[in-house]
């Protein structure tokens, strides 16, 4: 995981300093033309509030520095933008508890949602919701038991806001935040008669991103 965080802030840092080199590169607040695909990579924060449904007082809450990639398409209508947008984020996010559950780890998240927004010069103003997926993998630590893991897939909704800048004409700088509803999930390590049940309540991410527009 450390090695994809590390190979994905290259190309982060590859592409901010692609943009920010760019002939077209202006911070002034002349209209911008949303409409278009792009793809971008962001960085950011993620958390997730876990419950463990069999040991009460103990809930993982895995945190830790996020890399996103994305891409998606705008059609704009006056000051209207409308869109599509799907995602996939990578992240240093491990959580622990007190009941024996060393450590829940983030694999990967990914959505796919839609966007509406209005546009004033250069600024987006953007609100946006859809599908989410998270997979987590959990490992027990507790005798009989120990280093038995499983890894589960979570699914539900995201939502979220934030607000778009544009650089010129092909590039955008953006911050946002999305909230992950995923409470309907439950990780179920063993099974039958003795069950050591997981569930997300819910999770957040704080990004700042750079995208390319094409037109």
């Amino acid at each position: 995981m450390k090695k994809v965080l590390f190979g994905a802030l290259i190309a982060f840092v590859s592409l901010c300093s692609s943009a920010f080199s760019a002939d077209d590169i202006q911070f002034d607040t002349e209209r911008f033309d949303w409409s278009g695909s792009y793809i971008g990579l962001g960085v950011g924060y993620t958390t997730f509030e876990m419950t463990d449904r069999t040991f009460r007082g103990g809930d993982p809450r895995p945190d830790g520095p996020s890399l996103t990639a994305f891409v998606g398409y705008n059609w704009q209508h006056d000051q209207l933008v409308f869109g599509v947008e799907g995602d996939a984020t990578v992240g240093d996010l491990v959580g622990t508890n007190n009941n024996f559950l060393i450590p829940a780890k983030l694999e990967y998240l990914a959505t796919l949602r839609a966007r509406i927004g209005f546009a004033h010069d250069n600024l987006l103003f953007f609100a946006t919701g859809g599908y989410a997926m998270a997979s987590f993998n959990f490992e027990h630590d507790n005798p009989p038991n120990n280093g038995s893991n499983v890894s589960e897939t979570f699914t539900g909704f995201t939502y979220g806001a934030g607000i778009e800048m544009g650089l010129g004409e092909s590039t955008f700088a953006r911050l946002d935040y999305t909230w992950y509803d995923l409470d309907d999930e439950v990780a179920n390590f063993f099974g039958g008669t003795d069950p050591h049940l997981i569930s997300i309540d819910s999770g957040h991410t704080v990004r700042l991103s750079i995208a390319r527009k094409f037109n």
